[in-house]
């Protein structure tokens, strides 16, 4: 176990190691305090029955799905990640991506009227992709492949993935146009990243999202009367 192991440690490994977003580390602190005595206590295999029994009660009484996703990331911070594979399974709710709660139609709608070019290309590539906000926000010149029409990031389990824009199904012709565009055209030839100032951290990182995600609710509220939030 990890030496003085602390929740403000917790929090500050989260943001360090992965690309959750703010309100996901939130929820994760606050479960973290609920099973952190029985976290500490774990040594051996057997020690995983307590942490089980909690994780079946609190989905059966709560319905709690936020709950193993905390426990996951803990154990890892803890250094006990032996454990995770003894983990009783929870039943996950299916995420939704961009398409999955707008038509294409409304995608279509949302993209031709967003005037931003740095927006109109992500929520383009997040909807013919199905990558995370972060993980296209975040994306760097050296990740792509103008060509192809590829790009590659990591995902929240540190696997690399690459996807390429011609296999979407929104407007992908329109999206490989408007990628090369950007990218020749606007993006700085020394710039490191496609969106995101030099030398990012990840607090530029959130305040960029935060501001693209105020830019997408005016538009979608405009366009489809209704906020649309990014998959992430």
């Amino acid at each position: 176990m990890k030496a003085k192991a602390s929740l403000e440690g917790f929090e500050q490994w989260l943001y360090k190691n992965t690309t959750l977003k703010d309100s996901s580390i939130r929820q994760y602190l606050s479960q973290a305090k609920r099973v952190w005595s029985i976290a500490l206590s774990l040594s051996g295999k057997k020690d995983i029955e307590p942490l089980n029994q909690f994780l079946i009660k609190e989905y059966r009484e709560k319905n709690s799905n936020t709950l193993k996703p905390a426990v996951i990331w803990l154990l890892k911070y803890l250094r006990q990640a032996r454990h995770i594979p003894y983990l009783v399974k929870i039943p996950n709710k299916p995420r939704k991506r961009l398409h999955h709660w707008l038509k294409k139609e409304e995608l279509q709608r949302l993209i031709n009227a967003i005037d931003n070019i740095q927006l109109k290309l992500i929520v383009s590539l997040l909807a013919e992709t199905g990558a995370r906000a972060r993980e296209i926000i975040s994306l760097k010149r050296d990740t792509i492949d103008l060509k192809e029409g590829a790009i590659m990031y990591p995902t929240k389990t540190r696997k690399t993935m690459i996807k390429k824009i011609k296999d979407g199904t929104i407007q992908p012709d329109k999206t490989q146009k408007l990628f090369e565009n950007y990218v020749k055209n606007y993006l700085s030839p020394f710039s490191r990243y496609l969106f995101l100032p030099e030398g990012s951290s990840e607090l530029k990182i959130r305040e960029t999202y935060n501001r693209f995600q105020r830019m997408l609710n005016s538009i979608s509220e405009r366009i489809l009367s209704k906020k649309i939030s990014f998959h992430d």
